[in-house]
């Protein structure tokens, strides 16, 4: 019985031994410290590589690093909308599978940027109940900010290519796949008749939201991590592909504020963005209020 046990200890060790070294070779192989992002000036010239029929100028750059991740992000300007600085970001996060994995990912805000004027437009009309009979950006200022992980591009496969290609197209595709934060300050006392209509529409944006399936699509199966869809995204099946043809409401989430004294006239944009403007005095955050 022991010359058994030893004779398959002589058979089992070498496998086993083996297995150790190939198992440390695939995580020296995949360790996340050899992945290393662009260069500030490599992802410049890389963006002037994509096709977008401009010239990008690098401004300032900065280096983000974490566990699981890592991002370069450069600030361009360019020549088709001057006075515009440009966000473009090359990031790599790790996906914890049986043999852990990474992903890099490109984003840029410059679809955006291009298409301003209409997305803006898009969203006014979207919001426009709120804000009936008030004078825009005397009585009422709305800045959007677009969630830059929703601005992918550059993809290898041919297929995605060309979906991302008709994504940008135009703004009316952009919007269909395309998520933003909206900050809207209204210079209206908030009184019941006014937390009436706003709850009204809110109820009938969020019922909107649900039928066009934006929260299963676009926005709750998002992976802020992996900067993708999950496999629970219906663009997986014929079924979402042929949905998102269709057109569809913007979505953003909608930060609403109510004054009668900070005035939209007044306030900047950084401002109308920050996170304490809601704590501010004299500006009140309707309670329905989703986030």
């Amino acid at each position: 019985m022991k010359k058994a046990l030893f004779f398959l200890m002589m058979l089992i060790t070498p496998f086993l031994f083996s297995s150790c070294l190939f198992m440390m070779y695939i995580f020296t192989r995949n360790s996340f410290d050899n992945y290393e992002c662009m260069t500030a000036e490599d992802l410049t010239t890389f963006m002037n590589k994509q096709g977008f029929g401009t010239t990008f100028t690098l401004i300032d750059s900065e280096y983000i690093e974490q566990d699981h991740y890592k991002m370069r992000v450069v600030y361009l300007k360019t020549k088709d909308l001057p006075g515009k600085t440009i966000i473009a970001c090359q990031d790599y996060s790790s996906e914890r599978t049986t043999i852990v994995s990474y992903n890099y990912h490109f984003f840029t805000d410059y679809f955006f940027y291009k298409y301003e004027d209409e997305v803006y437009a898009e969203f006014e009309k979207l919001y426009a109940p709120l804000v009936e009979g008030l004078e825009k950006n005397k009585e009422w200022k709305l800045v959007l900010k677009p969630k830059i992980e929703s601005f992918g591009f550059h993809y290898d496969d041919d297929r995605d290519k060309k979906e991302e290609e008709e994504k940008y197209s135009s703004a009316k595709n952009m919007l269909k796949l395309t998520i933003y934060e909206a900050y809207l300050l209204i210079n209206k006392e908030y009184s019941a008749e006014t937390e009436r209509d706003y709850n009204a529409f809110m109820y009938d944006l969020q019922n909107t939201y649900e039928e066009e399936n934006w929260y299963n699509y676009g926005y709750e199966y998002w992976n802020p991590y992996k900067y993708e869809f999950d496999s629970s995204d219906p663009i997986s099946s014929d079924a979402g592909v042929k949905k998102i043809e269709k057109d569809r409401t913007p979505f953003a989430n909608l930060h609403c504020y109510y004054s009668e004294k900070v005035l939209a006239s007044e306030v900047t944009n950084k401002e109308l963005t920050s996170d304490s403007f809601g704590l501010k005095e004299f500006v009140f955050v309707p309670d329905g209020e989703k986030k």
